[in-house]
């Protein structure tokens, strides 16, 4: 079976989210990753959206956080030889560790 990675229009507006990060600019970055997912949440560069997505969230809304990396993860279950997205199933895991000891 071939990996889902993405759409080339999923991929560049994710690399546009994250320089939006990198600038600060939360709440435009916040509505690319969403338009990402909304796109295809189960495909890989959607799975890793929804990571990035989830760890903005953990700033102002912990539960909707939590119920993003809790789909993320589910989502990444299909790729489960992937080495791409093993950073994000960690980071995923370890934000969702930080937001039950909150």
């Amino acid at each position: 079976m071939t990996a889902n990675i993405g759409t080339p229009q999923q991929k560049v507006k994710f690399q546009r989210a994250h320089m939006l990060v990198e600038r600060k600019a939360y709440d435009k970055a916040e509505a690319l990753f969403r338009e990402i997912i909304e796109i295809d949440p189960k495909s890989m560069i959607g799975c890793q959206a929804s990571v990035s997505y989830g760890e903005l969230l953990t700033l102002t809304d912990p539960d909707a956080a939590q119920l993003v990396l809790e789909a993320a993860i589910e989502n990444m279950e299909a790729y489960p030889n992937e080495e791409v997205l093993d950073w994000d199933r960690e980071r995923a895991a370890q934000l969702l560790a930080a937001l039950a000891e909150a």
